[in-house]
């Protein structure tokens, strides 16, 4: 899908980018530098000699108010300034000029600005031109493409990324539920945020203190000292594309594509992957050197 891309297809060394009418804003448009020139026969395209590889469209931001003057048939008659400064005055709801002697005196804005703002574009066949097809011819599409399920598998295809997510959700949690307590996973699927913690035992004696109330009717808290066996740290945070407001940096769910369906499946096993990889076990462990106070990677091949 193109969505608000400018769709540009290309022939025999020729670019057709299709725009609007020349009639209308289509003649706003700068095509790799140049004024876009408009196709022989069809004025929704513009023709482009050779690739283009920037579409941009011209634009114009308004004046603004500088300051004010004085109506030239008060200057002769009248010892008022001639100019005064833009927060000279002010206007009322009705928008009429307020202030001393303001019936005296119009606006001055400045001169609007050109620029050249940037659009997004995409090529969508290099084999084309642009043709009119009448109304009242109908394209029959091969019926294997457009009737039979069956072949459409051979064709472009891909999961979007909400999608991803919760296949992603479904084979971590998979993999958390056979990992006896060694990764914890939190989140909620509804609204696609997810992380996984893994628990790496701690390979020395270690303690550790809590609280608690003896009974259900104590107040007063006790204190005692109970061994601490692992440390959690955080090895998969990843958001969908449903979840409003994701932490900046995190990583998101992609859109996974493929020329066809193979290809898709391998690229999204491939994908996901990438996330169960890190719950294999031996990755991490606490680190000797400062007693626990960090989690270290370990490389591979090293026991």
């Amino acid at each position: 899908m193109s969505g608000n891309k400018i769709i540009v297809m290309e022939k025999d060394g020729m670019s057709y980018v299709k725009l609007s009418s020349y009639s209308g804003f289509g003649s706003s448009y700068v095509i790799n530098g140049e004024s876009a020139v408009p196709a022989p026969g069809d004025k929704n395209y513009a023709i482009v000699d050779g690739t283009v590889t920037s579409i941009e469209v011209k634009r114009t931001t308004p004046g603004h108010r500088v300051g004010y003057t004085l109506y030239e048939r008060y200057k002769e008659i009248t010892q008022l300034p001639h100019e005064m400064a833009a927060d000279a005055f002010t206007r009322d709801d009705d928008g009429d000029l307020c202030g001393e002697n303001a019936e005296f005196y119009h606006a001055v804005y400045s001169e609007p600005a050109a620029y050249l703002e940037a659009v997004e574009f995409e090529i969508i066949d290099r084999n084309c031109s642009p043709v009119t097809i009448p109304s009242y011819v109908t394209i029959e599409f091969p019926n294997n493409i457009a009737r039979f399920r069956e072949t459409q598998h051979k064709y472009p295809c891909y999961v979007p990324g909400k999608v991803v997510f919760k296949l992603l959700w479904d084979r971590v949690k998979e993999h958390v539920d056979k990992s006896d307590g060694k990764y914890v996973m939190n989140g909620y699927e509804n609204i696609q945020t997810m992380s996984v913690n893994e628990r790496i035992i701690i390979p020395y004696h270690e303690t550790t203190t809590r609280s608690y109330y003896p009974t259900a009717r104590s107040r007063k808290l006790k204190t005692e000292t109970v061994q601490k066996r692992w440390k959690e740290v955080t090895i998969i945070s990843v958001y969908g594309p449903e979840y409003s407001q994701p932490p900046a940096g995190k990583e998101l769910t992609q859109t996974i594509r493929g020329k066809d369906y193979a290809e898709l499946q391998a690229n999204l096993e491939a994908y996901i992957t990438s996330f169960l990889s890190r719950m294999e076990d031996g990755k991490r462990e606490v680190c000797r050197h400062c007693r626990g106070e960090g989690i270290v990677d370990v490389a591979e091949g090293v026991a």
